[in-house]
């Protein structure tokens, strides 16, 4: 943990959650009773006001599912290497990033207060859609270009670009979608697109195809200096004795950038979406031991058995 004159945490609740906020309220009395100081704020709070509220803290804990901490740690990406370490309370239904239980809250706290938890730093992704779109911003789990409402595959060029410059254009590709990943976000989108599950602790770039076209490309881990682009296919010239097209060209797949699974642009003819690794500031508090493992067996990840 950071070292401050006095501990001082940030309790950030899911939206709308009775048992959350009352399990906060709870939390801040037991932190108050052992000379630490604690706020509460709901996490659907705007950016300005979470990181305002998060600036100087000891740390950060969120008692929520996973959404919620991956919402509030976008968020907090802002502060860059001002952010504050943060740890997850489980209200969700998976509860891979939020790993502390409602019911054990207390022995983490004690840890917490003790400095006998670990600050795992974690990579974020910033991105930048230029083009139509004409937006960017930050991720934590993901970034993904995948098709709209129309059930035809979608055509993305995948372009790596090396830290010096130099560009390796691996061609279109046909799927229903591409998907960019931390480490810690390949527990998300990418392992339902049958990609690898990466340890948090690497430093690396997931790059997973969804559902691609006669399985044309293959799930790849980059190194984190190296960036991507997706490209969505412009308008191309189509003849006019061809029925059944619009004059432009070829009616175009509808195509969307999601960020996170939490906000969604959409995407024209020619834009193009890159993907950087990010090292935002962002630490997990988690046990002095590797605990990754025996969360994946408890979450459902790994289904093991006698020979």
């Amino acid at each position: 943990m950071k070292d401050f004159p006095s501990p001082s945490f940030l309790l950030v609740v899911k939206a709308g959650h009775a048992g959350a906020l009352a399990l906060a309220r709870i939390m801040r009395s037991w932190l108050e009773t052992r000379r630490a100081s604690a706020a509460i704020l709901a996490a659907d709070a705007p950016a300005e006001m979470l990181r305002a509220a998060a600036a100087g803290r000891s740390a950060v804990i969120v008692l929520g599912g996973d959404g919620t901490v991956v919402g509030v740690c976008r968020r907090l990406a802002g502060l860059g290497s001002a952010a504050p370490p943060y740890m997850g309370v489980n209200f969700g239904q998976v509860g891979f990033l939020a790993e502390v239980p409602p019911d054990g809250w207390e022995a983490w706290l004690e840890r917490l207060l003790a400095g006998t938890l670990c600050a795992r730093p974690r990579l974020c992704l910033a991105w930048e859609a230029r083009g139509h779109a004409g937006v960017n911003g930050l991720a934590v789990n993901d970034v993904v270009v995948g098709r709209g409402s129309l059930a035809r595959v979608l055509p993305v060029r995948v372009v790596v670009e090396d830290p010096d410059g130099e560009e390796h254009d691996l061609g279109w590709v046909r799927s229903d979608g591409m998907v960019i990943s931390t480490p810690q976000g390949t527990s998300a989108y990418a392992l339902s697109a049958h990609g690898a599950l990466l340890h948090p602790d690497v430093r690396g770039l997931a790059v997973t195809p969804v559902s691609p076209f006669f399985k044309s490309f293959p799930a790849m881990v980059l190194p984190p200096d190296r960036g991507v682009r997706l490209e969505t296919a412009p308008r191309a010239p189509f003849p006019a004795e061809n029925a059944g097209r619009d004059e432009e060209g070829p009616l175009a797949v509808d195509a969307f950038l999601t960020v996170d699974g939490q906000e969604g642009f959409a995407l024209a003819p020619g834009d193009a979406v890159t993907v950087r690794c990010l090292d935002a500031g962002l630490s997990q508090m988690t046990l002095p031991h590797d605990s990754y493992f025996g969360r994946l067996g408890e979450r459902g990840f790994l289904r093991t058995g006698a020979c």
